[in-house]
């Protein structure tokens, strides 16, 4: 889709539109096939929607996917452009990504096989509307990517935990998978084209849901699976997080007609969940409310203790993740890698939780907002429930000085302003705890830009003089062990391993994870100047040609 417009057409529309149709013409040139192509530009045109008082695309992402199948299955009376070429028959699954999420090596792959299997594909009774077996959806796991330099910060690096990607990926647990046997999804998964319209035809109404994610993964039933991942960015300015999670709120506040009517088909565990994320967003604001409470109507010694009470609620979920990894989960790692591993994991623990308490008041405004303006809109005005922006849209659009950040966050400070004003006027010793709230309240917007701007390089890391003795000696070993057992006799592809005792025995396999630590350690073993440049290209090179 374009982005919303006052007009149907704007001028650069064409433009755009025309240079991806080229890069998707380049890359059928690139692969060629016989018949159909691989690549297809799908592109709707703008509707104009009275509700939102502008041109945009029919129901934004739902109105995408609903269309998308109507096409798949021949229906042309959709807002979709003509194409050049027909599109391929019989598709059986569509993955849904967002611009700024990646799939790994086999992930599309690996979820089609697991839809297709017997047990998992879908069963759909068509007097009841529902799929009585099986599943529609299936959502992978979610993981944050790592990023380094102008695209990241320290508000990203200390709100995205356990950022990379795991290269021997395993199931975990989920409790509404393992439990339940429902997943929920997020919009980023595999779909079954049929089961999933059967199940979704005529039960959402126009210009009504925002969040349209979780209420789909419960009207055609979704799973979780948690051994293939797809990783996407996690935003650097805290500015682009809070706007999303505005967006989140309002969308989950939408569903309320869901969650209360009986007959609308979500099941009681998927109205649960519904339920549970509108408790989330009212968290911060009755953690604000019994702060202040706690301020004016007990005195000094109660109130600071009743505040600490609040602030450890918010260290309960790190604790959790703290103690789960006090026992090393591997013989292999030594003591000082875990315990520095685990003093780290305490370090951003902590962290968390105190920007956590410092942006607590901007976010409790933040959702108060939300929640308000979504029930006005729901059930006074009607308009503006389909507000929409992306990550990328509210990156661009948002500025990160410090001005834009007291303009955006002017809520955090009017609560900080209040929530001393209340305790004063009560005549509670209280007032002394609830002083230095105000000042970290009025301060957060300084605050979150600063953690906001993009990390600086670490090129700045100390090392002493027996920590780069002991480095240089095991990078050396490392190298002598691919030196020797990297040549022709191998086809130039590095060992698995070598054994030693009861005999000498080299592993005559590799994978591509070994394949990838040789290519890494011939760069490192030039750089050392263990071998040269030339000996670097020559290795590398007989390498990739094998």
């Amino acid at each position: 889709d374009w982005p919303d417009s006052k007009t149907e057409i704007d001028a650069a529309d064409i433009e755009i539109l025309q240079f991806a149709r080229d890069e998707i013409a380049r890359l059928n040139a690139r692969y060629p096939t016989e018949g159909a192509p691989l690549f297809y530009v799908l592109h709707r045109r703008r509707l104009y929607n009275a509700a939102q008082g502008c041109w945009m695309g029919w129901e934004r992402k739902r109105g995408k996917l609903h269309e998308l199948n109507l096409l798949l299955r021949g229906d042309s009376d959709t807002t979709y452009l003509p194409l050049d070429v027909p599109l391929p028959e019989n598709v059986v699954h569509v993955m849904t990504l967002d611009a700024d999420t990646r799939t790994t090596r086999d992930a599309v792959a690996s979820l089609a096989g697991k839809l297709s299997h017997p047990l998992n594909r879908p069963h759909f009774d068509a007097s009841k509307r529902v799929v009585t077996a099986g599943y529609t959806i299936l959502q992978p796991r979610i993981t944050a990517s790592l990023t380094s330099g102008d695209d990241a910060s320290f508000f990203q690096r200390v709100f995205s935990a356990n950022r990379g990607l795991d290269p021997y990926v395993f199931a975990v647990s989920d409790v509404y998978q393992d439990v339940f046997g429902d997943g929920s999804f997020t919009g980023k998964g595999l779909y079954h084209v049929d089961a999933f319209e059967a199940a979704l035809k005529g039960r959402i109404e126009e210009n009504t849901i925002l969040s349209h994610d979780l209420l789909e993964g419960a009207l055609a039933r979704s799973a979780l699976v948690t051994d293939v991942e797809l990783v996407e960015d996690y935003p650097t300015r805290y500015s682009v997080d809070a706007s999303r999670h505005h967006r989140w709120a309002r969308g989950d506040w939408q569903l309320l007609g869901f969650i209360l009517d009986p007959r609308s088909g979500v099941p009681a565990l998927s109205r649960w969940k519904m339920v549970d994320n509108l408790r989330r967003s009212l968290t911060p604001i009755f953690w604000v409310m019994a702060a202040i409470a706690g301020w004016t109507l007990l005195p000094f010694t109660q109130a600071a203790q009743w505040q600490a009470l609040l602030i450890l609620t918010l260290f309960m979920a790190p604790t959790f993740d703290i103690v789960n990894g006090i026992l090393p989960k591997s013989g292999d790692q030594t003591p000082r890698g875990h315990f520095s591993a685990l003093a780290r994991d305490t370090i951003f623990g902590t962290a968390l939780v105190a920007l956590k308490v410092l942006l607590m008041a901007h976010l409790a405004w933040m959702m108060g907002d939300a929640i308000i303006r979504t029930l006005y809109r729901l059930f006074v005005s009607r308009q503006n429930l389909l507000e929409w922006r992306t990550a990328s849209q509210a990156h661009k659009s948002g500025g990160s000085d410090l001005g834009a950040y007291y303009g955006m966050m002017y809520g955090a400070v009017i609560i900080g302003v209040v929530g001393l004003a209340i305790p004063v006027l009560a005549d509670s010793t209280g007032a002394f705890v609830a002083f230095f709230f105000a000042i970290f309240w009025i301060g957060s917007p300084a605050v979150a830009c600063w953690i906001s701007r993009s990390a600086e390089t670490e090129d700045r890391l100390r090392i002493s003089a027996a920590d780069i003795h002991t480095l240089r000696t095991i990078a050396r070993r490392t190298w002598h062990y691919f030196e020797t057992f990297v040549t022709a006799e191998h086809h130039h592809l590095p060992p698995d391993n070598f054994q030693e005792s009861p005999a000498p025995v080299v592993a005559p396999r590799t994978s591509p994870t070994n394949i990838g630590v040789y290519l890494l350690s011939v760069v490192s073993a030039r750089d050392f100047g263990w071998i040269s440049l030339s000996d670097a290209i020559t290795r590398i090179d007989a390498t990739m040609t094998t």
